[in-house]
């Protein structure tokens, strides 16, 4: 896992570097092969719900066993933000790590060392995405699944292996 989370915090500072924006890519470990797919949360609630409820019923539709999750964050209490980091968090049912690379904007672009993160850092809510033992979809989440990840859905599904 932490080779994972390190490629993903690599992958993120390619980006950055770049100068384009780091979209959340999730790859998400199934017994038929990973999958890759990207979100863009917004800043309304609802929306960060909907697609997290959308996230937990792909991860329960494809029999999800874990997933890696990167991204750009802000640090420090919402109003008080100062500090911006690369992340990945990866999670499986046993386990759950972080890591982190913070971003320093002036007086030029530099990345701090990497960081790991314990499992006591690391929010529940992110291990509660992973489907539950005996976890069932109901046939309307599957249409919204079908809408939302099929072909010409909201979003991109690339298999990884």
């Amino acid at each position: 896992m932490r080779t994972l989370l390190s490629d993903e915090i690599n992958r993120s500072i390619a980006i950055v570097r770049s100068g384009e924006e780091v979209i959340p890519r999730w790859r998400i470990i199934t017994p038929n092969g990973d999958f890759k797919l990207m979100t863009r949360f917004t800043e309304t609630v609802a929306n960060r719900e909907r697609i997290t409820r959308l996230l937990a019923g792909f991860m329960a539709w494809k029999l999800a066993s874990g997933y890696v999750m990167a991204g750009e964050s802000w640090l420090g209490p919402a109003g008080a933000r100062n500090d911006e980091a690369l992340v990945a968090i990866g999670v499986t049912r046993s386990s759950a790590l972080g890591a982190m690379r913070r971003i320093y904007r002036k007086p030029g672009l530099a990345f701090g060392e990497l960081e790991w993160l314990e499992e006591s850092a690391v929010d529940p809510s992110y291990r509660n995405l992973l489907p539950s033992a005996g976890s069932a979809i109901d046939a309307e989440t599957m249409r919204d699944l079908e809408t939302a990840f099929g072909a010409g859905g909201e979003f991109e599904i690339d298999t990884i292996n």
